[in-house]
């Protein structure tokens, strides 16, 4: 168990989910930043190190409805909007780390949430306004239209760069739908606002019961572009590179290394991995 003068201090924290390869790079991250952070991790002996070495550290199970409670993590259904503030157990709470894949905050369970959102009583972080600006796959037509992104105030060599480089894309139609059946071995399809790889189907994969569904909508065709491999622990991986950025200045880099089409975590040497630039 934490002890109590540190649990009672944690406030605005981030929280890792883990201490293993990735995570202890996040942590020296945070670290850096002066960002406050609390470890949960199952390896014990590694908590009581973390703890003596002055980190916050929990030890047990993430999933863990207990220890998820004692890190501060909630059901956005426990949240309530009461006399214009968000409330959880009845302690005022003003910013929210959101991490639901009910990206509009539609669903009846989480209208507390969007309520507060809506009037400027919490940051949510991400919020409705962030996935639609950032995370809608539609979004990637207008990259491909030179005009509309100057239009939008993106320089005219930027927007030109954009549309030389960025795969082609299609909204899924009636209109498109033969010719993309008969061309599918070129494309990606994905959802406008899927995650996490779900709903995403290789075209050289797809049947006839799966495109029946894509057609119902809310679809994009992207042109498929193999990805670049990497020699890793004698064997040659797939990778993509990822960059977090703030205010338009880049925070860090990390490596996507993967079998087949998503990471599991459980191909040897696979996972994300930091990226170091060399001088």
């Amino acid at each position: 168990k934490m002890p109590t003068s540190e649990a009672a201090a944690l406030r605005g924290h981030a929280v890792l989910l883990g201490h293993g390869r990735v995570g202890s790079v996040l942590a020296e991250f945070l670290r850096q930043r002066s960002v406050p952070f609390v470890v949960v991790d199952h390896d014990r002996v590694l908590v009581e190190k973390l703890r003596s070495g002055g980190t916050p550290a929990l030890y047990g199970d993430a999933g863990s409805p207990m220890l998820l409670d004692r890190a501060r993590i909630v059901d956005a259904g426990s949240l309530r909007f009461e006399d214009g503030q968000l409330r959880h157990d009845g302690e005022p709470i003003d910013l929210v780390y959101n991490r639901l894949t009910d990206f509009a905050l539609a669903e009846p369970r989480h209208a507390a949430l969007r309520a507060a959102c809506e009037a400027g009583a919490a940051v949510v972080t991400p919020g409705p306004h962030a996935h639609a600006l950032y995370a809608d796959k539609r979004n990637l037509l207008a990259f491909r239209e030179p005009a509309r992104c100057t239009a939008c105030g993106i320089p005219a060599t930027v927007a030109t760069l954009l549309d030389e480089t960025l795969p082609e894309i299609f909204v899924v139609s009636a209109d498109n739908a033969d010719r993309l059946w008969q061309q599918r071995k070129r494309y990606f399809f994905k959802p406008f606002a899927g995650f996490g790889s779900k709903a995403v189907y290789r075209g050289d994969k797809l049947t006839r019961r799966v495109w029946d569904e894509i057609l119902q909508g809310g679809y994009l065709a992207q042109q498929l572009v193999p990805p670049a491999e990497w020699p890793v622990a004698g064997q040659s991986l797939k990778y993509d590179l990822r960059a977090w950025s703030y205010r338009g200045v880049v925070q860090l880099f990390a490596a996507r290394l993967y079998q087949g089409q998503t990471t599991n975590f459980r191909t040897p040497g696979g996972g994300f991995a930091p990226v170091f630039i060399a001088p």
